[in-house]
């Protein structure tokens, strides 16, 4: 109830009407609700928690509330609607439902008397529901008189399967009152994990909405924004979904993603997409509850059942498409930064790393060498002699790439927007021949248009060209959202919030974009990225350098210890990477995908997983020299050194140390880790020795697996062009098994070092297909009840 003196405004006579579904109705999943749900009954007891916003603009007044048909109650509490849809606010059914080959349909229409929003209304819309596969459910929501716009098909096409489902793991269940909405429900526990029988569905031309109540507090997802944690705060937030270029703060970024996920409290994740690339708004609130607000298209929902959060972003990928596998070059570590000034500076600094011994794959050159900010255009002063300078690059085994944009400059004089005013490839206005006109790096700009065969024709003919002039290795494409504006953001420092999404080769700006960074920041910043999929340091123009000789001879050491310690793991790092692109694992990893069972890990976020077994604890906090970490209840090792954490840190947090040149790093007992002997660039790491670590889990068992290819190829797993090696330690025996063998390295490869981490003993021998080794290296470190034992020169494959 609300307190004396507050106002309740009611539009609507509110009737709680039960019936008893039967016929059809029963075989359809139809049910109706008589429990105690305060959605479901009389208005004044709707909680605070649960109400739908029904005014999201400021100024809403008791009278305009009602001329909306909703309710007004006034709160002393932040966040919670004053104006509010009442129980019966929705759509009925008038037909149906019908049987289908993969499920059924229906139609639905907004109730009788029921005041428009817009007064833009649809008033029949279809609702079809598909049991596509035993994992995964397709419900959409149209206009059944008319098309409306849908993602195109040729962008993104999940493909519908020719029979239903044969037993799936979920029911589909749907209530006609107080209003009509569905139930999505997991049969082997009775959870409800979709459940929109609440108020407020509307679909409008230009405002469609949906709640559903969610099954528990724990959902991560949506994007992308800069949250502030993975686990979401539910305290009434809105996160608006449109792509644009701005600096990071909590609103909307770069990606479009309207996908989430849920760990139920049982355990169990499911994942749900809405499949509409309109600007939107959700809205989150502590019933738990979500709201999708697009303006525009369908509401065009996939659930993917899992029951893993592993197996939810598997099924995910699986309809929606997974990750490119990134040249092995790559995965090195790349420098760049917004105006090096010119050509002396640039060099200067690539120099610099390569004296001090740095470890550098990649290049960047940003605007800053065009020449007038435009594209395939070199700046003939500042840049002068940029293409023997990439010669000079490509000879010491590292890459080049340059930045550019989708927007062309307007200017008579410039070749590029000549040629695509010519071939009219331009973004125009609707229903014109006129060009749209925005403005970006290079003024008043034009754009290409990618969703026509003269647009992408006109680009490639550029590039190519283009790299007759200045040659490239791979291009960094800017400005691709929608932009009108002229800044770049500064990333989060975490970026475990992409994982759900799939994008596998992600990074921060290592030492930060905006503002002027600091040594300590910059070094722990070093630490950190090293580890980050995409591991570049970038930073704006007017900030002071920082790179990793940019500071003290400390950080520069510092920043070599770690960058080489990347380099060591890019095997591993690319096994990863080849798992996510086979099986839409994920790279970087929360802890929770991992170890859901146990429920500390479901809000941790200042840890992340390099796959399933290499555990990073960053310090994230300035002037501080130890970080608390958390180690779930398995065999966990220094990946520095083989020493085995303590029996009392299992299933702990502890406090860890980590004065300002360290960083914790622990793998994980039962994972084999194949490595290889740093290098300056992936050119030369690859052709240095390899090595595995081997750490025992409980059963003094280990598995694991490397990936190899000429690290080059666009599709080497398609082609069949490479090498799967499997490693497994059972009966204190460790075999390797060439399961595919179609690539020939062009350098003889072997495994000079192979580490075991866990053994209780000083092993009595080693042996090789029944041969015992004459050469077996017996250096021990003891650590504690473990000893570390390495064995070299086994040969890559026996």
């Amino acid at each position: 109830m609300s307190s004396i003196g507050n106002k309740i405004v009611w539009s609507l006579l509110i009737f709680t009407v039960l019936a008893i579904g039967v016929g059809l109705g029963i075989y359809f999943g139809v049910r109706e609700d008589s429990t105690q749900d305060p959605l479901l009954t009389a208005p004044y007891l709707i909680r605070e928690e649960e109400r739908i916003d029904c005014y999201t603009e400021s100024g809403g007044t008791p009278e305009t509330c009602a001329s909306r048909g909703c309710a007004w109650s006034e709160s002393a509490n932040s966040g919670v609607p004053w104006c509010f849809y009442p129980p019966e606010f929705g759509h009925e059914l008038v037909d149906g439902p019908t049987n289908t080959k993969l499920g059924w349909t229906a139609t639905i229409q907004r109730k009788e008397g029921q005041p428009s929003r817009y007064g833009r209304d649809i008033d029949l819309v279809k609702l079809e529901v598909q049991k596509q596969t035993n994992k995964r459910l397709h419900f959409k929501f149209t206009d059944a008189n008319n098309e409306r716009f849908e993602v195109p098909e040729e962008l993104l096409s999940i493909e519908t399967p020719a029979n239903k489902a044969s037993s799936p793991d979920y029911e589909v269940e749907y209530v006609e009152s107080p209003v009509f909405g569905i139930r999505v429900i997991r049969k082997s526990t009775g959870t409800v994990i979709f459940n929109s029988i609440v108020p407020g569905f509307t679909y409008e031309d230009q405002f469609l909405q949906i709640t559903t109540k969610l099954p528990s507090k724990n959902l991560y997802g949506l994007g992308e924004h800069n949250h502030r944690q993975f686990r979401h705060n539910l305290n009434w937030k809105r996160w608006s979904i449109f792509t644009r270029d701005v600096a990071p703060d909590e609103w909307n970024l770069y990606g479009h993603h309207p996908f989430y996920m849920v760990l139920e409290d049982d355990g169990n994740a499911h994942g749900v997409l809405l499949l509409n690339s309109n600007a939107m708004d959700v809205i989150i609130q502590p019933a738990p509850s979500l709201t999708f607000r697009p303006i525009g298209g369908v509401l065009d929902f996939y659930i993917f059942m899992g029951p893993t959060p592993e197996n939810v972003v598997q099924q995910y990928t699986a309809a929606i498409g997974r990750t490119a596998m990134p040249p092995y070059w790559a995965l090195g570590f790349q420098l760049s930064r917004w105006d090096y000034g010119n050509l002396t500076r640039h060099k200067e600094v690539v120099n610099d790393l390569r004296k001090h011994n740095i470890p550098h794959d990649v290049q960047y050159t940003d605007i800053d060498y065009m020449y007038m900010k435009r594209d395939f255009t070199v700046d003939p002063v500042a840049y002068a002699g940029l293409s023997d300078w990439i010669d000079e690059l490509h000879s010491r085994g590292m890459r080049h790439i340059p930045i550019l944009d989708h927007a062309i400059g307007i200017a008579d004089d410039y070749e590029a927007y000549n040629t695509l005013m010519d071939k009219k490839a331009y973004v125009s206005w609707p229903g014109e021949d006129r060009p749209l006109v925005g403005e970006v790096w290079p003024g008043r700009t034009v754009y290409p248009d990618f969703l026509h065969q003269s647009g992408w024709e006109w680009w490639i003919e550029e590039c190519v060209n283009f790299k007759n002039v200045l040659d490239y290795d791979a291009l960094w494409i800017d400005m691709n959202e929608p932009s009108n504006f002229i800044e770049d953001p500064r990333r989060d420092v975490l970026i475990i919030d992409t994982t759900i999404h799939h994008i596998c080769q992600t990074g921060a700006d290592i030492c930060g974009f905006w503002f002027n960074t600091t040594e300590e920041m910059c070094q722990r910043w070093m630490q950190l990225g090293a580890f980050y999929p995409y591991a570049r340091n970038h930073n704006g123009a007017g900030m002071i350098p920082q790179h990793p000789t940019a500071f003290s001879s400390e950080m520069t050491r510092v920043s070599r210890n770690i960058l080489n310690h990347r380099y060591t793991l890019l095997p591993f790092m690319y096994t990863v990477f080849y798992e996510a692109y086979v099986d839409g694992n994920t790279v970087i990893r929360p802890l929770l995908h991992e170890f859901t069972s146990d429920k500390t890990t479901w809000n941790i976020d200042r840890q992340l997983l390099w796959g399933p077994n290499f555990l990073i604890t960053p310090v994230l906090e300035e002037g501080q020299t130890t970080v608390r970490g958390y180690f779930p209840d398995q065999r966990w090792y220094s990946y520095y050194d083989g020493k085995e954490n303590p029996e009392s840190w299992r299933g702990s947090w502890v406090l860890l140390s980590a004065p300002l040149y360290f960083i914790p790093l622990h793998v994980r007992g039962g994972y084999i880790i194949p490595t290889q002997d740093p290098a300056l660039t992936t050119v030369y790491s690859r052709k240095n020795p390899m090595g595995l670590i081997v750490p025992l889990d409980d059963n003094m068992e280990a598995t694991g697996r490397l990936f190899w290819d000429d690290g080059e190829a666009r599709d080497p797993v398609d082609n069949g062009v490479y090498d799967l090696i499997e490693f497994a330690v059972s009966n204190n025996r460790l075999t390797m098994t060439v399961t595919t063998e179609e690539y020939i390295p062009p350098d003889e490869l072997f495994f000079d070092k192979i580490s075991v981490f866990g053994l209780n003993s000083k092993p009595a021998f080693v042996s090789i297909d029944e041969s015992t080794l004459n050469r077996t290296e017996t250096r021990s470190c003891m650590n504690g009840m473990r000893t570390l034992r390495s064995v070299q020169n086994v040969p890559i494959k026996r």
